[in-house]
């Protein structure tokens, strides 16, 4: 059961509000902190009784503890040291120990309502208690990393820290500043519900292919012929994880208030059905892929890559020679006796190795899908969930480039992979220039180059939009996408590159010396010798 302590008062006997006398600081500061303990202790047990509805108006700034415990102090900060911070209530000084505390701010704005004592304990719900439940009148919901939930409203994400607020039952609000190292995911809005029209399109869906098997999983609708339960456990887990971490990363540009429809999903378990599919479509690129996504049914597409005839063979053939080693160690044994160990010795070290390789590949496969599941699925959520809207043009180097940008386990990390390319790119040519790049537009744009070509425009579109997030220009960009969406129907190529440069303050011509130099510094930074040779030497026989 959850508890809403709404407000404590604190009243300390005066002696106690004045300065300590030297030396007896720590002790006063235990003191009060008891204090303060059994306070708040009596307040949880009588949780049952109709609080105090009066209000006070804080000061136009005041000073605020967040302690570990997600409770918030306001008042004024008299004495702050290595062990303990002391802060001026209405009715006294109290102390907290240093390892009570999260955080603690300064000068902040106290234009807000705040009940007497100046002490919250925010409203907190277990994940037992949640049950799936939305409760009645919640608009945002943050999991904390220790599983309880925070009810409220999320109103801005800066930095590292999230901002909620909550409305107390005696009137006004207060507002917690939550770190987002505490903070698992949050949740905009209820898990919609299947409309008809939804669940007919899919009916339709499965008719075509009678194997798929709906399932429900929070915000997705899924339909499955996946064999593995394993597999497909872990591929839900994935989608659930990346949409969580979506929200949290993009907080800021997210432009619609909820999603009417669940996110649509097709998992295959077989690369025949996939293909079969892409053939549907009229797909027509010149690569191989694993998954898409479908703008126009909004519908995120991928296969088991575990199921791929390659894949398959290179498995079997190792199978094959496994049994090999298997059917060698047992002729050894019989004709050479006590005298084999050498011999099977060897044999041990193929069999681990081919065991080994197994892992090897299977993991591969698992890392692809996960890639696919963050690219095709961070198109979906740019999409659904107002950040690159259909109605409005948007470039090739900006769809993908963002797509790419949610691949790695950390949205926003660097992509070794793409990193990688560039560098054997910049030893032979220069990039692509900036104002060619964005010349593609959306869709099937770079799909079309030839393929190695199309890889370099990948990993140059990644490369931009990482420059664009982390080289200073974050609030540009930002703002950049949020005009994007008032553009109207003669918007092109052309506009999009003048868009840009007005929030980015200059010419493409002028940022691409600075963004070629971004580009090597990274590469320098973060791609060792050793792995990059190994790329390389797979991209030349590939090649």
């Amino acid at each position: 059961m959850s508890h809403s302590i709404s407000s404590a008062k604190i009243s300390t006997p005066s002696p106690l509000s004045s300065p300590p006398l030297e030396g007896e600081g720590r002790v006063r500061g235990n003191f009060l902190v008891f204090i303060l303990i059994l306070l708040l202790s009596f307040v949880f047990s009588s949780c049952d009784r109709k609080p105090n509805p009066a209000v006070t108006q804080l000061p136009q700034t005041i000073d605020r503890i967040v302690l570990t415990n997600g409770g918030v102090i306001q008042g004024k900060v008299v004495e702050e040291t290595a062990e303990m911070v002391r802060i001026e209530l209405k009715d006294g000084v109290v102390g907290f120990q240093r390892n009570e505390i999260q955080s603690v701010e300064r000068n902040i704005s106290g234009n807000q309502k705040a009940s007497q004592g100046d002490v919250y304990v925010p409203t907190f719900e277990t994940e037992e208690s949640r049950k799936n439940a939305w409760p009645p009148g919640v608009k945002h919901r943050i999991l904390l990393t220790n599983g309880e939930w925070v009810n409220g409203q999320i109103i801005r994400k800066l930095g590292d820290t999230l901002t909620a607020r909550q409305t107390l039952e005696e009137g006004g609000a207060i507002e917690l500043d939550l770190s987002l190292k505490r903070i698992e995911k949050i949740e905009l809005w209820p898990p919609p519900a299947s409309s008809a029209e939804n669940t007919k399109q899919l009916e339709v869906f499965r008719k075509r292919y009678p194997s798929l098997k709906p399932l429900r999983k929070d915000y997705y609708m899924i339909l499955s012929s996946m064999d593995d339960p394993a597999d497909l456990k872990f591929y839900l887990k994935t989608l659930d994880q990346f949409y969580h971490d979506f929200l949290l990363y993009f907080f800021d540009l997210i432009a619609v208030d909820g999603i009417s429809e669940p996110l649509d999903v097709i998992i295959f378990g077989t690369s025949q059905e996939f293909s079969q599919a892409l053939f549907e479509i009229g797909y027509n690129a010149r690569s191989n892929p694993v998954g898409f996504y479908h703008f126009d049914t909004k519908r995120l597409v991928f296969y088991n890559v575990k199921t791929d005839e390659r894949i398959q063979a290179a498995l079997k053939k190792n199978q094959a020679f496994k049994s090999q080693m298997a059917e060698l160690s047992s002729k050894v044994e019989k004709e050479y006796g006590p005298e084999a160990a050498e011999y099977q010795g060897q044999i041990s070290r193929a069999q681990e190795e081919a065991a080994r390789y197994d892992i090897r590949v299977l993991g591969e496969a698992t890392a692809q899908n996960v890639r696919v599941i963050r690219h095709e699925g961070g198109h979906q959520l740019f999409h659904l969930l107002g950040i690159t809207p259909l109605h409005v043009y948007s470039g090739g180097w900006l769809i993908e480039g963002l797509a790419v940008y949610c691949e790695p386990q950390l949205i926003g990390d660097i992509h070794e992979e793409k990193l990688m390319h560039l560098r054997y790119e910049l030893e032979k040519n220069d990039l692509m220039p900036l104002e060619y790049l964005l010349n593609f537009a959306r869709g099937t744009g770079l799909h079309k180059l030839e393929p190695s070509y199309a890889s370099l425009a990948y990993a140059e579109s990644w490369a931009f939009i990482y420059f664009l997030m982390h080289a200073g220009y974050h609030e540009a960009f930002a703002s950049f996408l949020k005009e994007m969406h008032t553009q109207g129907s003669t918007y092109d190529a052309n506009g999009e590159k003048a868009l840009l440069e007005k929030h980015l303050g200059k010419s493409l011509k002028t940022v691409e010396p600075e963004f070629i130099a971004f580009v090597k510094k990274l590469i320098l930074e973060n791609t060792s010798d050793k792995t990059y040779q190994d790329f390389r030497s797979r991209l030349i026989m590939n090649n």
